[in-house]
């Protein structure tokens, strides 16, 4: 039988998820999904998308931090330091933002990578991957593996650097720990998968119950998604879901999940592949919210709280490592 931990979540209300919870629940389940499921997610409609980015741009930085930007050749990152520990913390996370390879972004995302830098008290390199429909899953795939190479090539030494990422992003992060394992990098510390999504194939999700309680996001979305970015010549490409690869000898790894999401199914599924192959892994299993709370809620009780439970795994990751300085750039910074 499959061994691996997993922590259960009721929530921050006395009595479960908070009455703040509760009401975005109701209003994803009741307003959000309906229309999404109407939504014709066509190449035009996924390429508006990048306009969420673009109009969260223009919020006002946390003050709290430093940021500065790097380049990495095919598109841009983003280095979020807390203030003070920028250099010397002990290790360095890279984060994968969600947003089905067609979302998010360096400004949709920078609160609540904030709010993580801070739990972590580490420097976060965010990758502003290419997403869909002007760039490919691999092309996403190749663009992470450019972030965690920046940091291996800037004295960041790979058992100093935990990868996370939620939703799509958590597929990035095992996708960009299994490439550089087999293009012969040294693996991170710690993989951190956020309500992951592991598998392109949709059909046992779509027999799963999560199909039918999932609050925010209709099986339909995930199907769309998967032909545009998936699919090669008709057929989906198997071998580009972390869900088919091979998965002995990766680090350990936090997984996060809501117990009636659409993704609960790949996630418990992976789990039980980590736990056969003797890799370390710890579910944790959330009640009352919605996919990807932490990152569209991040200051909310339970965003909080998942965020400080990522930190602590990396943390405990690196923490008894040496200190070290990461050479960042003093051209990049922005103010």
């Amino acid at each position: 039988m499959s061994a691996y931990a997993v922590v259960h979540h009721a929530g921050n209300g006395v009595f479960g998820p908070s009455m703040r919870s509760r009401a975005v629940v109701s209003l994803a389940r009741t307003v959000v999904r309906p229309t999404l499921g109407v939504l014709p997610l066509n190449s035009t409609v996924m390429a508006s998308a990048s306009l969420i980015d673009r109009a969260a741009g223009l919020l006002p930085r946390p003050r709290d931090c430093e940021y500065h930007r790097v380049s990495l050749g095919a598109c841009e990152a983003e280095i979020v330091s807390p203030r003070g520990v920028q250099g010397s913390s002990g290790g360095a996370l890279l984060y994968l933002h969600g947003g089905g390879f067609v979302a998010g972004g360096l400004n949709t995302h920078r609160r609540m990578i904030a709010l993580l830098a801070g739990c972590a008290r580490l420097p976060v390199m965010h990758v502003g991957y290419r997403k869909l429909p002007h760039a490919t899953i691999r092309d996403s795939v190749s663009d992470c593996v450019s972030g965690y190479r920046w940091l291996l090539e800037h004295d960041v030494p790979a058992d100093r650097i935990v990868v996370a990422g939620e939703s799509a992003g958590g597929f990035l992060a095992f996708a960009t720990a299994i490439a550089a394992r087999d293009k012969g990098m040294p693996l991170p510390s710690g993989l951190v998968g956020i309500s992951p999504w592991l598998d392109l194939d949709c059909a046992t999700k779509r027999a799963a119950s999560g199909a039918q309680t999932e609050a925010l996001l209709p099986i339909s979305v995930f199907e769309a998604v998967a032909r545009l970015g998936g699919e090669v010549d008709g057929e989906l490409d198997a071998a580009l879901s972390p869900a088919n690869a091979d998965v002995t000898g990766l680090p350990p790894v936090l997984l996060v999940a809501l117990r009636s999401e659409v993704l609960r199914t790949d996630i418990e599924a992976m789990a039980a592949r980590l736990g056969d192959a003797r890799v370390s892994c710890v579910l944790h299993l959330w009640r009352g919210q919605i996919h990807g709370f932490s990152a569209l809620f991040p200051a909310s009780a339970e965003g909080r709280e998942m965020l400080c439970d990522v930190g602590e795994f990396v943390r405990a990751r690196i923490g008894a490592q040496p200190a070290w300085r990461m050479r960042i750039p003093t051209t990049s910074s922005v103010q």
